[in-house]
């Protein structure tokens, strides 16, 4: 059924009243439950003696660019990226675009991190392209103090000494210090410096250090923790070792720490300033500093937005805006001579201060009022502004989880020029244009620094799938309607996405005309038109499913699916092989293309085609190689198949129209290399600009989520973001299901009524046609790998990834479990010697209940490893087999708790048998064979993370030495996300 959303009111009225929504489901609740608070926020402090004039403002720059493909491993990307700049030098186009942008910003440079000849390089572009008023800094990483860092940075400062845009304070190299505050590493950066300035070829430096904060922030936390106060030979303590580091170095640097989770609440770190900060470290710094014998001595900030490594699982939050605050607002009571922001463009993290597709240009405006307020300089509108639209900035989560907190953030910043009070009234609603609930409106003075928040329990949202917004604004009598926001997907059971989306209203494209048209094919696939006319150039017109790129016009044609069959491939492996020579091909075709995919830290080389084969020299190691390979839609009636050769290695080949219809196949590359081959269901890489006020979309996409939102985005050339409402394409149906959940909100379990068919349940598929990938009945998200998972420092392998490791026995095979087939059924061998297969992220889910399901056959009477969370930090549900007897154990919270279930269970080997694990909001219930054990038990795993099925016995805190990895057969694997017992 064709779901449209045109411009005119009328026709996206009339569309929203034939949405398909059964009367037994009711989607927008009678009532919507928050909380609203209010802040006024007051950064201008006085401070008589300023040591520098002008506030001096850097960011720490890491060597990506934005030409690069940052498609498919981040979740979030450069809101300037530009895939033209490659042509020719791309580092040194895209470092000079970077340059441009942050310059806008007012920012005085970037500050290089332990990247040697990548500073060489950009201080040489620097000069070659007479860059004015821009400088580079030296950040000096106290982790790395060992080795030949100490020559290389010494080396790096002499060449540095020679160039005019280094940065420098009175003729003085600017030198920042990163990792200093434990005692350990204050002591080894003294000896590090104390060396520098005896080099009589170093040329004069000063150094910014950080504040030794972190045993009185440990002290703080231990005794809080026990409602004991800091004691004065604590605060005293403290101050002597302000005093010492204020002798050796030429300022200090304050790194706001306060990252405080609730065990009961909410997932993200808060970041807040407490008592710790106004009571004991403020006080002291002020003090020290004011001495005459300290005089000239700077203070500095490291400044961050947030922190959401979706891959680690850490998150220190960004709520909304309330993060950057906190710091710039906490700051501002010592006015600062410098601020580092924390990063400029790191991707992986989130902490980019770059202007961004989720976060627009927000940090920059905030970043310019502190300035002005520390440097007490007039207020004025950014670069492009539309002066006559109110500096308000909206910010929302992209995606919650039902217990979670929807929390909303409407952020006024002053500009100087906006007057007259302004009234805003914020709407919610559902994904078929509903309204839930239209908030009372706010009356702002655009002359305060003002944030308004609303908290809503996310339970309440248990039978839509995503929450649109609206914002209604009246100043001077005029009434204006701004609609499009990004949304927020609501998930029943999961949750890894912790991003923002934050959009300030002056940077909303607004095209003059556009349609957006989605019909869903028999096969599952969607047919989208879409066409849209402004009056800016656009960059890029794109499809979103649930805030990742599916489709972007493409006027060039380089990745069109209907053209093209495209595949994305990707290699990892267990530990760092180095370069292996290799040759690849596509024997029955000559039209086949292969390129890198030039992602962020890529390690895969394309080289040059000889004889139809590709020779490449290619990087092993834990990293990831990426790779785009195409060829045109009518060679797959040839039947090709890739093959990879490499030295020293057995030969592996995909057959392509195999890969098309599944989606997905992984191999092995030898013992240690995990080879795999997707079809391009998400886009592959951005194409060029498309430099044209207009732009059309008539294509075929595969979404990979059951339940997709689609958007249509449009990006400017300057910046600006048109989104059309996310469209829920397919309504959920049927009847409703109970599932009791932890509120974040009330702190307490809660009963709440969804459909049920949109409560995950992963029933896997066991056959080998996807190699070593396992399908299952539910979405593509869940697919599970067979051993892999090594392309990141957060491997659920990583204490068997490295060579040699005691870990893996002499008679290890393969890190791959074996399919084979036992009267018509295929099932998974394990060896016990290093097999395992990866779950993914949340598929047995952190924070909600869900029932484990698998059917095993032991080998052996060995003490064996089941199930293991990623072991670079415990997280949640592990098993192991103790004498033949299942155990259980729990890592909950955020603080390392370990609770652990012996069941008194049997596992008998070599007869089949049926393990069950049911986890509620309040109890965990073990099954064997139809007998069980329950516990009293509400606790929620410490991480979203992978697990691993097989596992292994290293590196554990409770799993005694000398378990073996899983030896055995299983032929069924089932997760879903409630505590009701799963149907046959």
């Amino acid at each position: 059924m064709p779901v449209r959303h045109l411009q005119t009111f009328i026709f996206h009225a009339l569309i929203l009243l034939i949405a398909c929504i059964p009367a037994k489901i009711s989607a927008a609740p009678a009532k919507l439950d928050y909380t609203r608070t209010v802040q006024d926020m007051n950064w201008s402090y006085p401070r008589p003696e300023k040591t520098l004039k002008k506030i001096k403002i850097y960011a720490e720059r890491q060597p990506y660019y934005p030409a690069q493909n940052l498609q498919n491993h981040f979740i979030d990307r450069p809101l300037y990226n530009d895939s033209s700049l490659r042509e020719g030098n791309g580092e040194k186009n895209g470092f000079l675009r970077d340059v441009e942008v942050a310059k806008q910003y007012g920012l005085d440079g970037f500050a290089a991190i332990c990247y040697e000849s990548t500073h060489r390089n950009h201080l040489k572009y620097l000069q070659q392209e007479n860059i004015k008023d821009y400088e580079h800094a030296f950040v000096i990483i106290s982790s790395e103090l060992s080795g030949n860092y100490y020559q290389r940075m010494r080396d790096m400062m002499i060449e540095a000494g020679k160039s005019p845009h280094t940065a420098r304070i009175d003729g003085k190299i600017v030198c920042w210090n990163y990792g200093s505050s434990a005692p350990v590493s204050q002591g080894h950066l003294r000896t590090f410096i104390t060396k520098l300035r005896a080099d009589p070829q170093v040329p004069p430096f000063i150094i910014v250090a950080e504040l030794p904060f972190l045993e009185l922030y440990n002290t703080f936390n231990e005794k809080s923790s026990r409602g004991l106060e800091v004691t004065r030979e604590d605060v005293e303590n403290f101050r002597a070792k302000v005093r010492e580091s204020l002798s050796i170095y030429d300022g200090l640097q304050l790194r706001c720490h306060e990252f405080y989770v609730d065990n009961a609440g909410e997932y993200p770190y808060h970041t807040l300033p407490t008592a710790l900060w106004n009571k004991y470290i403020m006080p002291v710094l002020k003090e020290e500093i004011a001495k005459p014998e300290h005089k000239g001595k700077l203070l500095g900030l490291y400044a961050r937005h947030g922190y959401i490594n979706f891959g680690s699982a850490s998150t220190n939050g960004q709520f909304g805006t309330e993060a950057i605050r906190t710091y710039l607002g906490e700051a501002a009571k010592i006015n600062p001579d410098m601020i580092m922001l924390f990063e400029w463009n790191e991707a992986y993290e989130n902490t980019s201060f770059q202007p961004t597709v989720s976060s627009g240009r927000t940090l920059e405006r905030l970043i310019a009022y502190a300035r002005s307020c520390y440097d007490a300089t007039p207020l004025t509108p950014r670069p492009g502004d539309d002066a006559t639209i109110p500096d308000l900035i909206l910010s929302i989560p992209q995606c919650i989880r039902l217990g979670e907190v929807l929390h909303l953030e409407l952020l006024n910043i002053p500009d100087g020029t906006f007057t007259g009070e302004v009234q805003a009234a914020l709407r919610l609603l559902d994904g078929q244009g509903n309204t839930l609930i239209t908030l009372p409106a706010e009356k702002i003075d655009p002359a305060k620094l003002r944030a308004v928040t609303w908290r809503f329990p996310a339970e309440q949202f248990a039978k839509i799938q995503a929450v649109n917004y609206e914002l209604d604004i009246v100043h001077n009598g005029k009434s204006t309607t701004y609609k499009n926001f990004d949304f927020t997907r609501i998930t029943p059971s999961t949750n890894i996405r912790y991003l923002y989306s934050r959009i300030p209203l002056r940077e909303i494209f607004t095209p003059s005309k556009w349609s957006f048209d989605a019909v869903e094919q028999k096969d599952g696939s969607i047919r989208v038109k879409a066409a849209l006319q402004g009056n800016e150039e656009l960059a890029s017109l794109e499809i979103i499913d649930n805030h990742q790129e599916l489709y972007a016009l493409d006027r060039n044609q380089e990745f069109d699916p209907g053209v093209y069959a495209v595949f994305q491939g990707r290699y990892t492996c267990s530990h760092q092989v180095g370069f292996l020579r290799g040759k690849l091909s596509v024997p029955e075709t000559t039209k086949w293309q292969l390129r890198s995919a030039r992602s962020a830290w890529e390690c895969f080389n394309a080289g040059l085609t000889v004889n139809n084969q590709m020779r490449v020299n290619n990087y092993f190691s834990t990293g990831r190689g990426n790779f785009i390979l195409k060829l045109p839609l009518s060679e797959m009636q040839k039947n090709p198949s890739f093959v990879m050769e490499y030295q020293g290695l057995p030969a592996i080949s995909f057959d392509l129209n195999t890969v098309m219809k599944e989606g997905r196949q992984a191999k092995m590359l030898g013992q240690h290399i995990f080879m795999e081959l997707h079809r391009a269901d998400v886009l592959v890489d951005n194409p060029h600009p498309l430099n044209a006020a207009d732009g059309t979309i008539d294509t075929v996409i595969r979404p990979r989520s059951k339940y997709p939102q689609l958007q249509l985005r449009a990006i400017t050339r300057s910046g600006k973001i048109f989104r059309s409402p996310a469209i829920s394409l397919r309504p959920a149906k049927g009847t409703l299901e109970s599932m009791t959940i932890w509120s974040e909100s009330t702190k307490k379990p809660v009963t709440i009524s969804l459909p049920a068919q949109r409560i995950p349940d992963i029933k896997t598929v066991f056959s080998p046609a996807q190699g070593l990938f396992v399908n299952n009945t539910e979405s593509p998200e869940w697919k599970i790998s067979l051993a892999g998972n090594w392309d990141d420092a957060y491997s659920v392998a990583r204490s068997i990834r490295a060579k040699g490791n005691k870990i893996l026995p002499k008679e290890f095979v393969s890190y791959a479990p074996e399919w084979v087939n036992e009267n018509g059924q295929w099932m998974l061998k394990f060896d016990g010697k290093g097999n395992y297969m990866v779950l993914p992220q949340e598929m047995i889910p952190r924070a909600a209940p869900f029932t484990l399901e698998f059917e095993i056959k032991r080998a052996s009477a060995n003490n064996e490893v089941l199930l293991r969370c990623g072991d670079y930090r415990d997280c949640g549900l592990e098993l192991i087999i103790a004498n033949g007897i299942l155990k259980g154990a729990y890592f909950h919270t955020f603080h390392g708790y370990i609770k652990q279930f012996d069941t008194g269970l049997p596992v008998p080997a070599n007869v089949w048998t049926t393990v069950k694990v049911i986890k509620s909001a309040d109890r965990i219930t073990f099954a064997v064979d139809g007998k069980s054990k329950t516990f009293d038990f509400a606790g929620r795993g410490s991480y979203f993370f992978w697990s691993a099925f097989g596992g292994h016995g290293g590196n554990s805190r409770w799993i005694p030495a000398g378990y073996q990895s899983f030896n055995g057969l299983l032929r069924k694997l089932q997760v879903r996300h409630n505590d009701s017992t799963i149907k046959r």
